[in-house]
């Protein structure tokens, strides 16, 4: 919106377009204002009185789209549906068109309608399968079927078609996840957890979802199998092969307190002590610095120096 404005001032100021033009600037500016400042029913007045205003406006998808917006917020879910379906019908190729497409989806859902958000979730990720919205759109429905219609089976095939057609989206993350959950905490099945996540690291090697699948393949050794050893070995293959990876202080959290448990204390401390200058603002900072006290206090009670 505010590219778009300024572009437009710009024009205004050369002379390049009409009085007509300037006119709708000003409106939906103001228009813009009502709606940024929660003057919901005051915004959908002059979003309204711009269609009718100036409908062979290129911004007519945009205005209606606001007015969905602010029925949206305002929990007034079939009404903001009916001017979302004004853009899917209309306005097909437009930028919110997907969009829009989503936003009936959370409507829906929100209306309690969990089958029908169903169905228009997966409408989208048909329809506009390259959109910023599909992965999410077939998260989502995942995330309905387990937890409001309790078809876990069902969400389980819907999580992994969401890594398989969008594994390099924030949505494969969060479906790896859940299904993770499914099958340690349902199914009780580590070995199956581990095979799933293998599987992804085949297929998507190198990117962040690998990066997550090779942190929970380390994670039910220790935590679900009782194996440190084997543990240990793919959290130190995770430092090797994913240097870059965001959740680094994580690996490195559960690498110090490996090496903790098993009284390998140098390794211990060097660990704690790369996770706190390496990670400055990690969540895991204070209790690194307390574990490493704790061992220097061990190694004081026994007359011992860590060889660092």
């Amino acid at each position: 919106m505010i590219p778009l404005l300024i572009g437009l001032f710009l024009l205004s100021g050369c002379g390049l377009i009409s009085s007509s033009r300037k006119n709708e600037i000003r409106q939906s500016k103001l228009a813009y204002e009502y709606y940024r400042d929660s003057q919901y029913y005051r915004a959908i007045i002059e979003y309204r009185r711009l269609i009718k205003t100036h409908p062979d406006s290129p911004d007519i998808p945009q205005y209606i789209f606001r007015i969905g917006e602010t029925y949206y917020l305002l929990n007034k879910y079939p009404q903001a549906i009916t001017e979302y379906k004004k853009i899917v019908n209309h306005y097909s190729d437009s930028d919110y068109a997907a969009w829009s497409e989503f936003r009936i989806g959370q409507s829906l859902f929100r209306s309690q309608g969990y089958k029908q958000s169903i169905q228009q979730y997966k409408l989208l990720a048909k329809k506009y399968p390259e959109s910023r919205w599909a992965d999410d759109a077939l998260y989502y429905a995942g995330n309905i079927y387990l937890y409001q219609l309790k078809k876990r089976k069902i969400a389980n095939e819907i999580y992994r078609e969401v890594i398989a057609r969008f594994p390099r989206s924030d949505s494969a993350d969060d479906a790896l996840r859940s299904l993770m959950w499914y099958e340690l905490n349902l199914n009780k099945d580590p070995e199956a957890a581990q095979k799933l996540c293998r599987g992804i690291i085949n297929r998507s090697p190198g990117s962040a979802l690998a990066a997550l699948a090779q942190f929970q393949i380390a994670k039910i050794y220790s935590k679900y199998l009782n194996d440190p050893e084997k543990s240990l070995s793919e959290y130190l293959a995770f430092v090797d092969q994913y240097p870059k990876s965001s959740i680094m202080d994580d690996v490195l959290w559960e690498i110090g307190q490996l090496y903790e448990k098993e009284k390998k204390y140098d390794d211990a401390i060097y660990t704690f002590d790369k996770l706190i200058n390496s990670y400055p603002y990690s969540h895991y900072r204070e209790r690194a610095q307390s574990h490493m006290d704790n061992i220097f206090r061990q190694i004081r009670r026994r007359g011992a120096k860590p060889s660092l």
